[in-house]
């Protein structure tokens, strides 16, 4: 609602079992596209607290996808810096 209310297009991918458009193929196509992507996360899985795990609770930023290294970028005013690196299952 607030990119549409400033007039910034968007799509919102909330499709459970649906990866062609939430997975890590479509998120590395979207970036490959040029697409700016905000994710909705778990912070506890994202940074490894032991807060609650079962749904998400925040917002970043993914700004990029290593699939050789399995590791998504992200960027995050809550992190330490602004390259954020994750790990991810291997593909």
């Amino acid at each position: 609602m607030l990119l549409d209310h400033y007039g910034i297009k968007s799509l919102m991918a909330w499709t459970k079992g649906h990866t062609e458009q939430t997975g890590m193929p479509a998120l590395q196509q979207d970036l490959t596209d040029n697409g700016k992507i905000i994710a909705w996360v778990n912070s506890a899985v994202i940074w490894n607290t032991s807060d609650q795990r079962t749904k998400a609770d925040h917002y970043l930023v993914v700004t990029g996808i290593d699939t050789n290294k399995d590791i998504v970028h992200l960027n995050h005013p809550g992190a330490d810096h602004a390259d954020e690196q994750v790990s991810t299952p291997p593909s």
